[in-house]
């Protein structure tokens, strides 16, 4: 058997990567073994290798990655899968920091540590590349923005007053000058920034 790994799928079954696998790769039904799937990807066992066949093509309604898993394959999966793990822990206690640092201290603290940019105000920028544009400049034109942790890639969270509401939105750092910054966010159906 060879151990196949399906990437790309959206809300898939295993009927759907038998059925692409029989009508795309002419595969028999027989030939495939076990399917496992786990969220956008999936492992499938085949007696038949159809690599080729497969690679950028559809499954249901995704167009899937299909890459032999072999030994070295799942060594850089498991990596990535512990990497990912490992990124994620940081940035939950990441979260949890400034979510402690935020009940704390004022506004005006959080900015003197760097980790806040207090009296902003937005401009529409529209949508692009990486979702809904926002530029954000100091109320004043002629007040630079102070000395900041924020840079580029990080994610931020974007309040009037009340930091802690669950409902802020939430943004990456696109830009930073001296003057301002921009982010870029998904935005919701019908969400007007």
């Amino acid at each position: 058997m060879t151990t196949l790994l399906v990437r790309g799928l959206e809300n898939e079954g295993p009927g759907d990567i038998v059925g692409a696998f029989v009508a795309e790769a002419d595969v028999d039904p027989d030939a495939i073994g076990d399917i496992d799937i786990d969220g956008t990807e999936a492992i499938v066992e085949v007696t038949d290798p159809i690599v080729e066949t497969m690679d950028d093509g559809r499954i249901g309604g995704s167009e899937v990655d299909v890459i032999r898993l072999d030994d070295d394959t799942k060594v850089v999966r498991e990596y990535v899968e512990e990497y990912s793990r490992l990124v994620e822990l940081e940035r939950e206690a990441e979260m949890d920091r400034h979510d402690r640092e935020i009940r704390e201290c004022s506004g005006r603290e959080r900015e003197a540590k760097g980790r806040a940019i207090l009296d902003l105000e937005g401009r529409d920028e529209g949508e692009g590349l990486g979702g809904y544009h926002v530029k954000f400049v100091r109320q004043r034109s002629d007040e630079e923005l102070p000395e900041t942790e924020i840079g580029v890639g990080d994610l931020v969270m974007l309040s009037k007053r009340d930091p802690l509401r669950e409902d802020n939105p939430t943004g990456t750092v696109t830009a930073v000058t001296n003057l301002g910054g921009s982010t870029s966010r998904s935005r919701g159906r019908g969400e007007r920034p």
